[in-house]
C-alpha cells in the first residue's frame, strides 16, 4: 500500500488510517506526527491507563503506559 499521500492529507478518514498503520509497525514518531495540538484523549476506567490526557505529549505518555501493559 503506498501510504505517502496518508503523509500528507488532513482527510479524518487518512489520518486515523495513518495511526494505525504507524501503530501496527512501532512507529510512534509518525504516530505523533497525526496528533492535534489540542487533542484530548479519555479512556474509561476499564482501560488501563485510565483518565484524560491533553497535549500530543500526554497522549504519547498515555500510549507508552498502554503499551507497557
Amino acid at each position: 500500500m503506498d501510504t505517502s499521500d496518508l503523509e500528507t492529507s488532513s482527510a479524518p478518514a487518512d489520518v486515523v488510517q495513518h495511526q494505525y498503520l504507524a501503530s501496527a509497525t512501532g512507529d510512534l514518531e509518525a504516530f505523533r506526527a497525526t496528533v492535534a495540538p489540542d487533542v484530548e484523549s479519555t479512556e474509561t476506567a476499564d482501560f488501563s491507563p485510565s483518565g484524560t490526557y491533553r497535549t500530543p505529549d500526554g497522549v504519547m505518555e498515555q500510549l507508552a503506559a498502554a503499551c507497557d501493559q
